[in-house]
């Protein structure tokens, strides 16, 4: 790559192998992004490590891969924590606006419960009751299934 870097450009050369390096980090965040989402796994009710992005989007596809309702959460509280954290990036580049992890948590539990206005008929079973009650959703989203 440096072969295609004009000459006299050795700073912004720099820039980019800096940003090469850290292109596994969880976010440009660092801590709060680690804490963004190892509070976005509890909700999840997913106990574990937090990886670089390219681990975690590789265990999700192997681990939150159904049509479940608890995958499909999960995978929404995944897409919708990547948004928020590159949201609070830009705010915090662009307009010096910054963002705490508290701040951001909010942020995906709010748009996680406003995407529920548009779930119907989801079996009632525990592990759906537990995940709806971590996430304050409204039991209302329920059916009860006939066996």
């Amino acid at each position: 790559m440096k072969d295609i870097i004009p000459p006299g450009n050795s700073v912004k050369w720099y820039k980019l192998e800096a940003m090469d390096m850290y292109r596994d980090i969880p976010s440009p965040f660092g801590l709060i992004s680690r804490a963004v989402w190892k509070k976005v796994q509890h909700l999840c009710l997913s106990f574990r490590d937090v990886y670089s992005w390219n681990e975690e989007l590789n265990w999700l596809a192997d681990h939150w891969c159904s049509n479940s309702f608890e995958h499909k959460l999960k995978r929404l509280g995944f897409a919708t924590t990547v948004y928020e954290l590159w949201s609070a990036r830009n705010r915090k580049i662009f307009q010096q606006r910054h963002a705490t992890a508290v701040y951001i948590v909010q942020k995906v539990v709010e748009d996680i419960q406003c995407a529920r206005a548009s779930w119907e008929r989801i079996p009632k079973t525990r592990e759906n009751r537990e995940l709806a009650l971590e996430w304050g959703l409204s039991h209302k989203i329920f059916v009860q299934i006939c066996i």
